[in-house]
C-alpha cells in the first residue's frame, strides 16, 4: 500500500464512521432533513480532519523491505483478461427481472468454470507476486460479492426493501417514526452518499456493502498480515480466506454493514498501530449506531483494547478483572437483551450437537456432492481451522503476540452467548426465520477467531511442498474450487439438497401492486400476499397506508397477523373465516388475495379461492391471480 492509497483509505474509513456517528446524533435529536444532512457532511468532515491534526496521524511507507513485482508473460494478462470479460459477458446476460430462487438458476457452468479458472491464475499471480497482484485481489473479491448486486435487476432479499422505503421517507420527510437506537448510522451514510453522488436511495442501498467490503477488507487483512503474519504471501492469504462463505457481504443491510466496521476495527485495531487504534474505535462507535447485533461486540472489543494498552498503568488483579468483566458481558448481553425486550423466552435446547456431526453428500454429480460435503460440514471446518490456529499460538506462546489472546477471549465469549441462545425461541418469527438471530450470534464468534484462521493458513502454506511443479498444481487448483465451492453456498441455492425458499421480486409483482391499486375503487383495502408482493408494495408506494392496529395493508412484517393469515389462505385453504378475522383486524373494506403460480399446490389454492371470491383477475398468462372479496 503507497503512502497516497494509506491516506485514502484512511481518510475514507474515518470520515464514512463520522457520517454514521454525527448522522445518528443529529437524527435522535431532531431529524435529517436535506439542512441536516448537510450539516451532518462538514461535521463528519471536520471531524475527520480535526482527529487527523489532533491525534498526530502520520503516513509514512512501511519499513518493511519492498519485495519486487514479476512481470508476468503476455500471455498471462491476455488470458486473464479474456476470462475476467467472459465472467462480465455471463453476468450481465443473466440479468433477471424475473421470480428466481437462486441466480444459480440463471447462471449455470460457464459461469463457475470461468470463476474457477479466475481463481486459479489470481492464486498463481498472489503466490508469485506478478505486477497487478493487489489488483487481482480486489477483482476476485468484486466479483465474489456481487453477483446478486448485478444478476437481481430489481434488487435482492427482503430487508434492503424495507430500509430503502424507510431512507425514501426520511429522505422526503426528515424523520419516521418509532425512532430507533440502531440503522440510523446506516440511513446517515446512504443519505448523504446520495446527495453527494447524486445517486438514487436505491442504488446507493444495493452497491454500499459489496463494494465497499470488496474495496477496504482486502486493505484491512494485508495491514494485519504484514505486522503479524507474513510479509511474503499476505494477498495469497487475504484471497483463500474466501473459503469461508462470505454471504455477509453480498447484500446491503444495516447488520451487513455493521458486520464489516466491525471486522475492519478488529483488524485494524489488533495492530496496536496508533493511528489505527483511533480509527478502529471510531468505527466500533459507528458500527453501534449502525446495528448493535455487531455494535455491542466491537464497542466490547475497543474497550478492551483500550484496557490492554493501558494495563501498565493498572494493578494486574485489575486488569484481569477488566478482562473477566469484559468476557462476562459478551456472553450474555445479546441473549439477555432478547429476553428483556420481550422477544424470546429461554428454553433448554440441545440443537446444536447436529452441526458437530459429518456428513457425507451422495446420488448427485461430482461438484454437487464436493459443494455440499463442504457446504454441510462447514462448520466442522472452520472450527478446524480455528482449533489448529489457537494450538498453534499455544505452542509458540512466547513468541505469539499477547493481543491474540484477547482476540481469542471474545471468539469463545461469544461462541459461549451462541449456546445460551440456542435456548431462545423467537416465538414472534415465522418457523423459518428463527435460528437467523442466533446465527449472527455465531457469526460474531467467528470474526474474532478469524486472526486464528489466518495463523492456520500461514502454517499450511509454510509446510505445503510448494516447490514441486505438480504439487502446486494441485494446491491451485484445490484452492479455487474451494473457493468456488464458497461462492456458491454464499447465495442462495435451489438443488436436490437444499431449496432457499423465497423468490426474489420480480416486475411481475410490481405490476400486480399497481394492477390492484387502481382496480381498487375506494382505496380502502388490504392485501393477503406472499413476501414478494409486499415488498413489490412497500417498493413502489412506500409507506402508503396503514389500518386499525397500526397494520401495514400488505403482510409486512412476516411477524404480523396479516402474514399470519395469508399462511392460513395457502396452508389451510383459502375460506370465508380467515377473509372475515382480516377484515375485523383492520377494518378493511375489500380484501384482495393473490397466489402466484409457483406457490406449491397453487392449482388447488387457486380452485378453492375462487369458490367464495366476489371477483378473480387473471395475470401474465396465470403466472398471478388476483381475487377479491
Amino acid at each position: 500500500m503507497t503512502k497516497k492509497i494509506e491516506k485514502i483509505y484512511y481518510f475514507t474509513l474515518l470520515c464514512l464512521a463520522f457520517l454514521a456517528i454525527w448522522g445518528s446524533i443529529v437524527y435522535l435529536s431532531y431529524e435529517l432533513n436535506q439542512t441536516m444532512r448537510i450539516l451532518v457532511l462538514l461535521l463528519s468532515i471536520t471531524s475527520t480532519v480535526l482527529s487527523i491534526k489532533i491525534f498526530k496521524i502520520k503516513f509514512s511507507l512501511d519499513k518493511l523491505k519492498k519485495i519486487r513485482s514479476i512481470k508476468a508473460p503476455i500471455f498471462y494478462y491476455i488470458l486473464y483478461f479474456l476470462i475476467l470479460l467472459f465472467i462480465v459477458y455471463l453476468l450481465i446476460e443473466a440479468i433477471s427481472t424475473k421470480p428466481l430462487i437462486s441466480p444459480w438458476e440463471v447462471l449455470g457452468a460457464k459461469f463457475f468454470i470461468s470463476y474457477s479458472s479466475l481463481t486459479i491464475i489470481t492464486l498463481y499471480a498472489l503466490y508469485k507476486k506478478l505486477q497487478g497482484h493487489n489488483l487481482a485481489l480486489i477483482v476476485l473479491y468484486l466479483i465474489s460479492f456481487s453477483i446478486a448486486l448485478i444478476v437481481y435487476k430489481i434488487g435482492y432479499g427482503f430487508d434492503p426493501f424495507i430500509h430503502q422505503a424507510s431512507m425514501e421517507a426520511i429522505d422526503n420527510l426528515g424523520k419516521i417514526y418509532p425512532k430507533n437506537l440502531y440503522y440510523n448510522g446506516y440511513y446517515s451514510i446512504v443519505l448523504i452518499l446520495h446527495d453527494v453522488l447524486l445517486l438514487s436511495i436505491e442504488t446507493i442501498n444495493k452497491f454500499i456493502v459489496p463494494i465497499l467490503s470488496a474495496l477496504t477488507l482486502p486493505f484491512a487483512f494485508n495491514i494485519f498480515l504484514k505486522h503479524y503474519l507474513s510479509k511474503h504471501k499476505n494477498t495469497l492469504i487475504s484471497a483463500l480466506i474466501l473459503i469461508l462463505p462470505f454471504s455477509i457481504f453480498i447484500i446491503s443491510t444495516p447488520q451487513n454493514l455493521a458486520y464489516l466496521f466491525l471486522i475492519l476495527s478488529l483488524f485494524l485495531g489488533t495492530t496496536l498501530k496508533r493511528k489505527y487504534l483511533y480509527l478502529s474505535g471510531f468505527l466500533s462507535l459507528a458500527s453501534f449506531f449502525i446495528h448493535p447485533l455487531a455494535g455491542i461486540p466491537a464497542l466490547i472489543f475497543w474497550g478492551l483494547i483500550f484496557v490492554y494498552i493501558n494495563k501498565d498503568k493498572i494493578k494486574i488483579w485489575q486488569y484481569k478483572s477488566l478482562i473477566i468483566l469484559g468476557s462476562l458481558v459478551s456472553m450474555i448481553t445479546i441473549p439477555l437483551a432478547f429476553i428483556l425486550m420481550g422477544q424470546s423466552s429461554f428454553n433448554i435446547n440441545f440443537a446444536i450437537v447436529d452441526q458437530f456431526k459429518l456428513f457425507w453428500p451422495s446420488g448427485e454429480s461430482l461438484w454437487l456432492n464436493f459443494g455440499y460435503f463442504y457446504g454441510f460440514n462447514i462448520f466442522i471446518f472452520v472450527l478446524i481451522l480455528i482449533f489448529f490456529g489457537l494450538l498453534i499460538c499455544l505452542k509458540n506462546y512466547k513468541n505469539t503476540p499477547k493481543i491474540f489472546v484477547l482476540t481469542n477471549i471474545l471468539g469463545i465469549s461469544f461462541f459461549v452467548s451462541y449456546l445460551i441462545s440456542q435456548g431462545l425461541n423467537f416465538e414472534y418469527l415465522i418457523d423459518y426465520e428463527r435460528d437467523y438471530y442466533r446465527q449472527r450470534i455465531l457469526i460474531n464468534s467467528v470474526i474474532f477467531f478469524l486472526p486464528m484462521v489466518f495463523i492456520s493458513f500461514k502454517y499450511l502454506l509454510s509446510k505445503l511442498n510448494l516447490t514441486d511443479k505438480y504439487f502446486k498444481v494441485s494446491a491451485l487448483i484445490i484452492a479455487s474450487l474451494l473457493i468456488c465451492a464458497s461462492l456458491y453456498h454464499s447465495y442462495p441455492r435451489h438443488d436436490n439438497f437444499y431449496n432457499s425458499r423465497g423468490y426474489s421480486l420480480s416486475s411481475q409483482d410490481i405490476k400486480t401492486v399497481k394492477y390492484i391499486e387502481k382496480n381498487s375503487e375506494n382505496n380502502n383495502y388490504i392485501v393477503l400476499a406472499n413476501q414478494q408482493v409486499s415488498l413489490a408494495a412497500l417498493k413502489t408506494f412506500g409507506f402508503k397506508k396503514y389500518f386499525k392496529n397500526d397494520i401495514f395493508y400488505y403482510p409486512i412484517p412476516t411477524s404480523g397477523e396479516l402474514y399470519k393469515y395469508y399462511l392460513e389462505m395457502v396452508y389451510d385453504g383459502p375460506n370465508k373465516d380467515i377473509i372475515n378475522r382480516a377484515r375485523e383486524l383492520t377494518e378493511a373494506e375489500t380484501i384482495y388475495f393473490v397466489i402466484n403460480k409457483y406457490w406449491w399446490a397453487s392449482t388447488k389454492i387457486i380452485d378453492e379461492a375462487n369458490l367464495i371470491a366476489d371477483e378473480k383477475y387473471k395475470l401474465f398468462n396465470g403466472d398471478v391471480y388476483i381475487f377479491k372479496y
